[in-house]
Formats: structure tokens, sequence, C-alpha cells
């Protein structure tokens, strides 16, 4: 593919819909606007400008065309870039010769950090995994001990493991990390999530390594844990929605298996709709941090917007989800969440009808 044809390609990809499967945009406009995802954004400094083709960051200064934005979203080159355009956008993967691979559009490259690169210039080199191929990696996984007792079942039925010594190129990303598989709403394994072992060092190097967008694969059509929380979901009407996959664990570990998780995206009309089909009620438990606060807020006026009960639970102490059920154990993380999802103007009329039985005995009958 030439550059001529780069450029034909490049006309016929939808540049919203792209950066709109990383982030939430709103029009403003003949541009959109939404919070950028290559710093940590609170307010929205992200433009896109569809007419134009280009994204801009007014606060950290990122900026480019379509093919630059995948690039630097998912640390990878451009060849890389071009097919999870095609796969976003559903549109036929050009053929991409030597040249092309090369090709990077407006900028110079950014250098990555080791550690971050090479996945993805391994994944790159190799078609993106299938179904099968998935699940015969996923047998190949290491048991892995998350710490506590209480919490050894959960983890092994959600296949929680480490990644082998050897490991096919296909999921070098998941070498010497924790691994927790991603499956469909159908129970499809369809990518995985690498969590780096032990504490982050003083370096730049991710937390989290996901599997690659695909044809498989999307975020914003993912909940993880949704094939396991549905019928529970279904009948309570209730959905717990947390942040990570270990506070997920956490919750089914406690007996709330009708909880999910972000894939490490926002929350999209796509999620929206799957949880308003099965729920009326959404608990939100996200961390108590600043970031988690922002993502209450933003999400909060769209479930709502759409029907559905919102309730924000609150984790104490500045924790998740998983670090309350660790420090408190699972019969007191238990009665904790149970008071915690009780609305607050419903936990005061209690407390004060309470109080005017006590005050006034003979109300007692009324109960």
């Amino acid at each position: 593919m030439n550059r001529l044809e780069i450029t034909s390609f490049k006309e016929r990809v939808d540049l919203v819909k792209v950066v709109g499967h990383y982030s939430t945009l709103e029009r403003k406009g003949a541009a959109y606007l939404g919070l950028c995802p290559f710093h940590n954004d609170h307010h929205p400094s992200l433009r896109v400008d569809p007419a134009k083709g280009v994204y801009h960051c007014f606060s950290c200064g990122a900026g480019g065309d379509v093919f630059r934005f995948v690039q630097e979203k998912e640390g990878c080159g451009f060849g890389e870039a071009v097919r999870l355009c095609a796969d976003i956008c559903h549109l036929p993967v050009p053929a991409l010769d030597a040249g092309s691979q090369k090709h990077r559009p407006d900028k110079q490259p950014v250098e990555k950090d080791s550690s971050f690169a090479v996945p993805h210039q391994v994944r790159e080199q190799v078609p993106a995994p299938t179904v099968e191929m998935n699940e015969r990696y996923g047998q190949t996984l290491l048991p892995y001990d998350p710490g506590m007792e209480e919490l050894l079942e959960t983890y092994a039925a959600f296949e929680v493991g480490i990644a082998p010594a050897i490991v096919p190129k296909a999921w070098k990303f998941t070498r010497g990390r924790i691994v927790f598989p991603i499956r469909n709403a159908a129970g499809e394994l369809v990518a995985f999530a690498a969590r780096y072992r032990g504490d982050l060092p003083a370096k730049k190097i991710p937390k989290y390594i996901n599997s690659s967008t695909s044809v498989i694969y999307k975020k914003d059509e993912l909940l993880y844990g949704w094939h396991r929380a549905v019928s529970k979901v279904r009948e309570t009407g209730i959905v717990f929605l947390t942040e990570g996959y270990k506070d997920t664990l956490a919750m089914h570990a406690a007996g709330f298996s009708n909880t999910v998780a972000l894939c490490g995206t926002n929350l999209s009309e796509h999620h929206i709709a799957m949880i308003r089909k099965e729920a009326v009620t959404v608990c939100l438990f996200l961390d108590a941090d600043e970031v988690g606060r922002e993502t209450v807020t933003g999400v909060m006026p769209k479930l709502r917007s759409a029907g559905l009960r919102v309730v924000d639970i609150l984790p104490e102490g500045g924790k998740d989800a998983d670090e309350m059920f660790r420090s408190l154990g699972r019969e007191a993380f238990i009665h904790w969440v149970e008071k915690a999802m009780i609305p607050p103007a419903r936990r005061k009329a209690e407390s004060l009808l309470v109080a005017a039985c006590r005050r006034w005995p003979d109300t007692l009958c009324l109960t």
C-alpha cells in the first residue's frame, strides 16, 4: 500500500468512532470534546475535529491524525494501528508493504519504555488470536495464589494464573505477569489482562497490559465477569460495577456474584444497554481516590438518564473493594457492603423510625 492508498483508506476511517472507542466524546458544534486518555485528565481537554481529521489535547499537547491516536493509545506500530482502525470501523484490512509498515504520520516516533513496547511489537508480527487459540493458551497458565484463603476458590473459578516461562508470540505481553482471562457475554475467551507482579518500580512500567483490540475483543462491548454475573443480575435486578478485575473477584468471593468490572475503559452506551436489559439498580463500587470519584460523577447522569437507579458505594479509608475484603475478611466485608448499598436517605429514615419507636414504645405495634 503506497502513500496514496494510505490516504484513501484514512478518508474512510471514522475518526470520531475510533477516538470514541477509547474515550467518551460529546459534540460541541462541529467538533467533539472528551477526556484525554494520554494524561490524568479530569476536565474534557481533548478536541476531535472530524472535518480536519485531527485530534488535539489543550492540556498535554497530544495531537495528530487517527493513526497517530491509535499508535499512542496502544503503544503499537503503524501497521497495527491501521488494522485496529479497520476493526473498529468495520472496514476491510488493507495489505501493507514493508514501506507502509514503517510509515508514521504527522509526527516522529514516540519512544516507549521497552517493557511496554516489546509486547506490541511482537503482536504486530502475528495475527490476532482466535477464541480457540486463547483457550489453548489459557490452559498453559500456572496456578496463582491470591494470598488469602477466602479468595482461592474465586480466583480458580475465574481461571486467573501466572504466565508460563515460555510464552507464544501472540501472548508475549503476559510474560512474568498475573494473567486475568477475559470472557465475553457468551463465555468465550476473547482476551487477557496481564498485571505487573509486586510494587511498580520508579521507572515507567504499566500495571496492566491488555490484549489489543480485535474483531473478537472490543472493550466498549465487554464487562468483565458478565457471563458469570448475568443470571444473578437478572434475579435481583441489581448490578455492582467496579473498576478493576481484583475488585470484581473480591465481590464474587463475598457472594455478590452480580458484580462486573469495566475492562480498563469508560462506560459506553453498549455497556449501559447491557445493564439496562437485566437490571434496574446499579451500585457503583468504584475506587475512593480522585479518579474514582471523577468516574462516579461522570457515569451517574448517564445511568440515570437511561432510567436506572444508582447507588454510590464509597470504600472506606481511600481503599477499593479488593483492599477492603482483604483487611476486613469475608463476613465483615459482606456486612459492610449490605449496609453501604442502602441509600443514605433510606438509612436516615430508618434511623429516625427506630429512634421514634424507642421514645414512644406504644408505636412498636405498627411494625
